[in-house]
């Protein structure tokens, strides 16, 4: 799966020093999913599309647990990575088989000409998942603000 993880890394500490999972496993989850879901409709819209698989394949996840550590979103498109990362020159190319219906939408071109030019030449990174990320960032960072004002609201009110 080609993705990435927004991640509490300090989520053990807040909880010994607060001792409110409780309190603060909701605006934490709500904070994640905020954050998913804004990185997912950018991803969706900086993905590079022909069919529309890739971004349709889009899609995120949130931590189960009682206290939410992660936020996943990410595709599981075989060919995500080589779109995401690009492919070095020299690496190994899908293969003619694999381009025949690419081929085949753009013309009639000749998928072993393909292949060939994608193993000498490369392809270029097209990083749709983390430029959506980079670009919500602070967005991103806001929700765990409200995150943390929640939290002390609650703490205050005795929750």
């Amino acid at each position: 799966m080609v993705g990435f993880s927004i991640r509490v890394t300090n989520a053990e500490e807040m909880q010994r020093k607060a001792r409110a999972s409780a309190i603060m496993a909701e605006p934490i989850r709500t904070a994640l999913k905020k954050s998913a879901y804004v990185v997912e409709g950018q991803a969706k819209r900086n993905a590079p599309v022909d069919t529309g698989r890739l971004r349709a394949s889009i899609t995120n996840a949130v931590d189960t647990s009682d206290l939410p550590r992660f936020a996943t979103v990410g595709t599981n498109v075989i060919y995500a990575r080589a779109v995401h990362d690009g492919r070095r020159p020299g690496s190994q190319p899908p293969t003619a088989g694999e381009l025949a219906l690419w081929a085949r939408r753009h013309g009639n071109i000749n998928p072993y000409a393909v292949a060939r030019s994608i193993k000498r030449r490369g392809t270029k990174p097209r990083p749709f998942l983390r430029t959506a990320f980079e670009e919500n960032l602070g967005r991103i960072r806001g929700f765990f603000q409200a995150a943390g004002r929640d939290i002390e609201r609650l703490w205050s009110q005795g929750a």
